[in-house]
C-alpha cells in the first residue's frame, strides 16, 4: 500500500504539464473550513490533493484542563487523509478557557508550560515516530512534518488583545521546544499572514514580519506563510514578494514560503475577490501554473499553495463562497481545474 502511494505520487508529478519541472504532490493543497466528510476525502484522494490544512484546536483536545488529551476527532481526520495519501498541515489555534481569557488570546504566561506539553504530545502522537502510526500499522504512514502556529496572527480578528510580534515569538519558542523536542524532522511554520488585515490593532504583514526578525525569532521557524488574496493571480505574487523582500533584508535564505490560503469567491457579497465560476477556474489554473514554475519557485522559494476553501459554507461573506464545491456538494469548474493541474481526476 505504501509503495503504491509513493509510486502514484511520483507519477502525478511527472504527468503534470503546467510547471517547468516536477513538484511534490504536497505542493497542491486545500483548506477545509469545516471537517471534511468521507466523500470529501475520497474526492481529494482522486484529485491528488497533497496537503490538507486543518485547524488543530487546542481547546477541543484539552477543554477541561491540563492532563488528559482527547485525540479522537483528529485521529479520524488524520487517518482518513492518510488513507488517501494526503499529508495534514495542522494549524495550532485557539486557547482553552483554563489557559486564556478568550480562545483568540494566546495562552497566558502562567500556562506556557502546558502549551509546550500540548505541542510535545501532538508531535509524539502524529509526528515522524508518532504513536498513532504504531497503533494503526495498516495505514500508509503519513506523519505530520510541518506545524503551523496560529492563524493570521497580525490580525485583530484572530489574535487578541492586539497583535504583537514579541508575544508571538514567545509562543514560537515554546512550540519549538515541544514539537522539535520529540521530532527532529519537524518544521515550524509561521501563522499565515494577510497582507492587509482587519480587526483592532491589526499590523501589516510587512511590519509584523519585520518585528519578528527584530525580536530574533529567526531561529524558531522554518517557513513563512502568506495569505495573498488579490484581485488577480499576478497580484497575489506581488504580496508574496513583499514577504520575501523582508526575508531577504534579514538574510533569511533558509526559510521557505507557503501560501496557506488563497482563492476567489463565486457568489455572496460583491467584492474585488468575487468572480464568475468560470473565472475562478481560470484564476486557479493561472495561479498554480505560475507558482509551480521553476522560475517562481526559485525566486520566492515557494513550497506549497493551499486553496481556500474545499467547500462553500453558509453565509454571504465572500470568503464563505471560495469553495471548489458548493454547499450541496456539487463541483464547480474550479474542482476540475484543480484535479487537472495536480495530476489527478475529479
Amino acid at each position: 500500500m505504501r509503495k503504491l502511494v509513493a509510486i502514484t505520487a511520483v507519477f502525478s508529478c511527472l504527468v503534470f504539464a503546467g510547471s517547468a519541472s516536477a513538484v511534490n504532490r504536497s505542493f497542491f493543497g486545500v483548506v477545509s473550513a469545516k471537517h471534511p466528510t468521507a466523500q470529501d476525502y475520497s474526492r481529494m484522494g482522486s484529485a491528488r490533493v497533497g496537503t490538507l490544512r486543518l485547524i488543530f484546536n487546542w481547546a477541543s483536545i484539552q477543554p477541561s484542563g491540563p492532563g488528559a488529551y482527547d485525540w479522537s476527532s483528529y485521529d479520524s481526520m488524520i487517518g482518513q487523509a492518510a488513507q488517501q495519501g494526503i499529508r495534514v498541515l495542522p494549524t495550532i489555534y485557539g486557547s482553552p478557557p483554563w489557559a486564556a481569557a478568550q480562545p483568540r488570546h494566546p495562552p497566558s504566561p502562567a500556562h506556557y508550560d502546558e502549551f509546550t506539553a500540548f505541542c510535545r504530545a501532538a508531535a509524539a502522537r502524529y509526528g515522524s515516530n508518532g504513536s498513532f502510526w504504531a497503533l494503526n500499522p495498516l495505514l500508509p504512514k503519513t506523519p505530520i512534518i510541518d506545524w503551523q502556529l496560529w492563524n493570521e496572527v497580525n490580525s485583530g480578528s484572530f489574535w487578541l488583545p492586539n497583535p504583537n510580534p514579541k508575544v508571538y515569538k514567545r509562543l514560537l519558542v515554546h512550540a519549538n521546544a515541544g514539537i522539535k523536542g520529540v521530532d527532529s524532522r519537524a518544521r515550524i511554520m509561521l501563522a499565515g499572514m494577510y497582507a492587509t488585515p482587519g480587526g483592532p490593532g491589526a499590523i501589516s504583514m510587512v511590519k509584523f514580519l519585520r518585528g519578528l526578525y527584530r525580536a530574533k525569532a529567526k531561529a524558531y521557524f522554518d517557513s513563512v506563510a502568506v495569505h495573498p488574496y488579490a484581485t488577480r493571480p499576478e497580484r497575489a505574487f506581488d504580496k508574496v514578494g513583499l514577504a520575501r523582500n523582508v526575508m531577504n533584508r534579514f538574510k533569511d535564505k533558509r526559510a521557505s514560503i507557503w501560501l496557506t490560503e488563497v482563492g476567489w469567491a463565486t457568489q455572496g457579497q460583491r467584492t474585488p475577490f468575487t468572480v464568475s465560476s468560470k473565472r475562478q477556474a481560470k484564476y486557479l489554473t493561472q495561479l498554480y501554473r505560475s507558482a509551480s514554475s521553476r522560475r517562481t519557485r526559485k525566486r520566492f522559494k515557494i513550497e506549497g499553495v493551499l486553496w481556500y476553501s474545499l467547500r462553500d459554507i453558509p453565509g454571504a461573506v465572500w470568503y464563505h463562497n471560495t469553495g471548489l464545491f458548493r454547499q450541496s456538494g456539487a463541483a464547480k469548474p474550479s474542482w476540475n481545474a484543480f484535479a487537472k493541474i495536480a495530476g489527478g481526476t475529479p
